[in-house]
């Protein structure tokens, strides 16, 4: 009887340990898949690292289309720009609009998803930049970050867009903003000028793409003075420096909201104007309506 139960006893234990190394196998190859999984996990959380570390942070100012030189005339007034984020998004001004949407970068690849955009209308020139820039945007599949550079190639390696660190001049001229858009163009594209008033004592300022014409007090004052090259200011107002006949003027326009003093009427921008050293503060607004809202 007691040998029995010690042949029992030694069998049972005998087939519990053959159970337990046939199952080792399995747990090491559970281990290996996970081990290899998460140093694939590593290896693109490396490769995302790598690849965003040098696109991330600055605002990128696009200087080129593909090859040309130096660059288009309405690029050099139109600011384009991409800043990209750690988080896979891409955002920044396509020239009339604001854009934004996802990025994928893999080492020295890179593409971009679908772009969502404002629905501004900005004159013909600028609008035919944008378009361009976004189509482009769609061909991009690498990049080549050299100094304060970025270059973006399609799938064939052509070089298709050029942009430069942290924005600035492009070719020595400081480009529009979005301010510009509508008031700098307003005055060579589809739009015929640009208009502001101001009340007590009232004024009149008409900017063409030759001339500005400025009535003071209440008409009494007359002065026609050619229109400059508008400057840009760092905090995007657009700035009329001019003279005539030994007056001067200078017209700061700004893309903040304003009401007319007089007739509450709203305008998009707000405009400060000093003639012989006088300033008076107004509103005013591109199109084809005269600043006092009668057809021009």
């Amino acid at each position: 009887m007691i040998l029995r139960w010690t042949v029992f006893l030694f069998l049972t234990l005998t087939m519990g340990f053959m159970g337990c190394t046939q199952d080792a196998p399995e747990s090491s190859e559970q281990d290996a898949e996970t081990a290899a999984s998460q140093s694939t996990s590593d290896v693109a959380k490396a490769d995302s690292a790598t690849a965003t570390a040098g696109l991330v942070g600055p605002e990128w100012r696009l200087t080129r289309f593909g090859m040309e030189n130096p660059v288009e005339d309405t690029l050099q007034r139109v600011k384009v720009t991409a800043v990209f984020s750690e988080e896979r998004r891409v955002s920044g001004i396509s020239g009339c609009n604001r854009y934004s949407g996802e990025y994928d970068a893999r080492r020295d690849s890179l593409m971009f998803g679908k772009m969502a955009s404002t629905k501004r209308a900005c004159p013909d020139p600028v609008m035919k930049v944008e378009e361009r820039y976004l189509d482009v945007l769609g061909d991009i599949r690498s990049y080549e970050i050299r100094d304060e550079r970025l270059d973006l190639y399609d799938e064939g390696g052509a070089l298709r867009l050029t942009f430069r660190r942290g924005g600035g001049d492009v070719d020595g001229r400081q480009g529009a903003s979005s301010a510009a858009d509508s008031t700098v163009q307003a005055t060579s594209g589809r739009v015929r000028s640009f208009k502001a008033l101001g009340q007590e004592p009232g004024w009149l300022a008409v900017i063409t793409p030759d001339t500005i014409r400025y009535e003071g007090n209440y008409g009494e004052t007359m002065i026609t003075f050619p229109t400059p090259q508008p400057a840009i200011a760092d905090t995007g107002s657009v700035v009329y420096d001019t003279t005539a006949r030994g007056h001067s003027l200078q017209l700061v326009i700004d893309e903040t909201d304003c009401t007319d003093a007089m007739s509450g009427k709203p305008f998009p921008s707000t405009v400060t104007i000093t003639v012989d050293g006088e300033t008076y503060r107004g509103c005013g607004a591109p199109g084809d309506e005269d600043a006092d809202g009668s057809e021009s």
